[in-house]
């Protein structure tokens, strides 16, 4: 990013020495005031401390972790039993269904040839029978 032409480094520094002399400033008049405050925001910082520690570590988080650990349970089962059983089925069913075809195969090239031109004689023939009665 580029600052815009109004803005420049020696308006940085200005800035940075006005901040500086404000401090010391503060830090010279107001001690007793600038203890007492850091000595509330360290109170406060211990109370938010340890309300993080009893609500949001020991409650929230233990009810979330149980939550997701439920939720992976069921997610769990869900792809054990579904979409494990419905791929498994289908790889069942395949296996099944491709035993006629294993057991017809037996790797010569001539039974293949044979098994072509049966097919090519029932097409041929099916392609007659509908032409014939499509004639009449």
């Amino acid at each position: 990013m580029t600052a815009s032409p109004q803005f420049s480094f020696g308006h940085l520094v200005l800035f940075a020495v006005v901040v500086l002399i404000a401090s010391a400033v503060i830090l010279l008049f107001a001690r007793d005031a600038v203890r007492r405050s850091f000595e509330v925001l360290r109170r406060g910082a211990a109370a938010f401390d340890a309300f993080d520690a009893e609500f949001i570590d020991r409650r929230a988080t233990s009810g979330a972790t149980r939550l997701a650990r439920l939720i992976s349970k069921i997610a769990s089962l869900c792809d054990a039993w579904l979409v494990e059983g419905l791929v498994n089925f289908g790889a069942s069913m395949a296996w099944a269904l491709s035993i006629p075809v294993r057991r017809s195969q037996n790797g010569l090239v001539q039974s293949y040839v044979l098994c072509m031109v049966i097919g090519l004689i029932g097409l041929l023939g099916y392609g007659l029978y509908l032409a014939h009665y499509a004639i009449r």
